[in-house]
């Protein structure tokens, strides 16, 4: 009972970001609250669908997280622009930049290629593939870091990242030149998952996949 309200809960704030958001600010990007918008909205929605017909579908799960931390990156946003343009502005609006700007990626790594690891059934195709999760998991931490602890300006307004670390500066060009690789070994990771699936899977697999489907 306490897991399905927990869901729920998670869903409808999530949700309801999208709607409180343009009321509290009026001057939002109305292009970026739709774009975010119908992410959050259908990942929060399919996500729930799945975790109700097939409990303990990592899935849905993921939807359903996915959902919430582009909710999470939207209201982050939306208060950072409204503490930024106030006179002085809020103590914790370069804060909102950098969390939000840190935390971006994660809904696309996980759409992409967290669920095509445990498509259909919520399982990797083999234990095997355990390393490969924590690489991603390593890399996306790696790189939250490095975005929240790089020195410079954050911010349309220029302000100082408050949690810069000034030693920094000398590995970012490595980091800058490397930040593609997690997202290359990612998506390629998952693709190879998918074909795997399909080419040396077993028929039950792909059963239970098309029956999710067709369902």
């Amino acid at each position: 009972m306490i897991g399905r309200l927990a869901i729920w809960t998670l869903a409808i704030v999530s949700i309801g970001v999208f709607v409180a958001v343009p009321i509290v600010v009026p001057d939002a990007d109305s292009s970026y609250a739709l774009l975010f918008g119908a992410a959050t909205t259908s990942f929060t929605v399919v996500g729930l669908i799945l975790i109700a017909r097939v409990p303990g579908n990592r899935v849905g799960a993921l939807l359903l997280l996915s959902g919430a931390i582009f909710a999470a990156v939207y209201a982050l946003t939306a208060y950072a622009i409204v503490a930024g343009t106030s006179t002085p502005p809020w103590p914790t609006t370069a804060l909102a930049w950098v969390v939000s700007d840190a935390i971006f990626i994660y809904p696309v790594v996980i759409v992409l290629t967290g669920i095509p690891l445990v498509f259909p059934d919520g399982h990797l195709i083999s234990p095997r593939w355990r390393w490969f999760v924590w690489f991603v998991v390593v890399a996306m931490t790696a790189q939250t870091m490095s975005v929240a602890l790089a020195p410079g300006p954050v911010g349309p307004d220029g302000l100082p990242n408050p949690p810069a670390v000034p030693a920094l500066p000398g590995v970012l060009p490595i980091r800058g030149g490397s930040s593609s690789l997690p997202s290359i070994v990612g998506l390629g990771g998952a693709a190879v998952a998918v074909w795997f699936l399909y080419r040396r899977g077993r028929p039950s697999r792909r059963h239970h996949r098309n029956s999710l489907l067709v369902s």
